[in-house]
């Protein structure tokens, strides 16, 4: 008897919906903070950029004071600040979607399991997460045609890991 996978099994990833769309909300807000800095204190309206006001943008940049070159530079160092909390957020939660549909935990059961697991092992994850962002990055500058390879093949070292870690079998 075949133990492959059938059509009807597309759907049996539906009852696990609510709860993936509940860490996705937490994750967002998570992150928030630091985006929502991010943007409200940019030396230039948003608005400009979506205009096409090129030269507006480069005279504002141009026309900076002191006190307004030390606030970019500030702004910068925030700006930077918020994208390592964003990738160490992402990090620990990096197995949360599986152990909801593998597992069939809640969100915060599922949440907490990720964070302990990460955090035990974290330079391991940093250094598997860096290889990882260095080929997607490499994918990229391939006309963004590699990123049909590298993605996938990023998805499916992440869920080796998990399988290694949490010891379930393939399929």
């Amino acid at each position: 008897h075949d133990n492959g996978a059938i059509f009807s099994d597309f759907f049996k990833g539906f009852p696990f919906l609510g709860q993936a769309i509940l860490v996705s909300i937490i994750l967002a807000l998570l992150k928030s903070p630091f985006i929502i800095f991010s943007f409200s204190t940019l030396p230039f309206n948003i608005g400009d950029i979506f205009s096409g006001d090129l030269q507006k943008i480069s005279q504002n940049f141009l026309s900076l004071t002191s006190q307004q070159e030390h606030q970019s530079v500030i702004y910068i160092l925030i700006t930077w600040v918020g994208k390592i909390y964003g990738y160490f957020i992402s990090l620990i939660y990096l197995f949360v979607t599986f152990l909801i549909v593998d597992k069939q935990a809640n969100f915060w059961q599922s949440m907490e399991a990720s964070r302990k697991i990460v955090m035990n092992k974290m330079g391991f994850f940093i250094g598997v997460m860096l290889v990882l962002g260095l080929i997607n990055i490499g994918g990229a500058l391939l006309l963004g045609l590699g990123l049909f390879v590298t993605i996938p093949f990023t998805f499916c070292v992440i869920y080796v890991i998990y399988k290694d870690i949490f010891g379930t079998e393939v399929g």
